[in-house]
């Protein structure tokens, strides 16, 4: 793969894995009814949830509900490396797309 940085990935990795453990924990909270809903946060972080449980847990969820609670936090860092290496080629494709269109001096 051409232009792979793995310090990217590893950071972007680092920062939505812990965006999907907040958000996971402000669902949690939800379904406990613990969660303050007259906050922004808690619900934006709740609600984030259902994206970043994407795309093994939209494809695979009867798969992954009837199984044990490791397979559960398994496929979710499934989702986050999936999720870094699509932003990681996204910055690759950016930063290709706006130094092949600068002029040359």
């Amino acid at each position: 793969m051409r232009g792979f940085r793995i310090s990217l990935f590893m950071f972007l990795w680092t920062v939505i894995a812990v965006l999907t453990f907040f958000s996971f924990t402000a669902a949690w909270a939800r379904d406990e009814g613990t969660l303050d809903e007259d906050k922004f946060i808690g619900p934006l972080l709740a609600d984030s949830f259902d994206f970043f449980r994407l795309p093994t847990h939209g494809l695979f969820w009867e798969t992954i509900r009837t199984s044990s609670k490791m397979f559960y936090v398994l496929t979710l860092f499934v989702n986050v490396t999936f999720w870094s290496f699509i932003m990681e080629r996204g910055v690759y494709w950016v930063q290709k797309l706006f130094n092949d269109t600068r002029p040359s001096p």
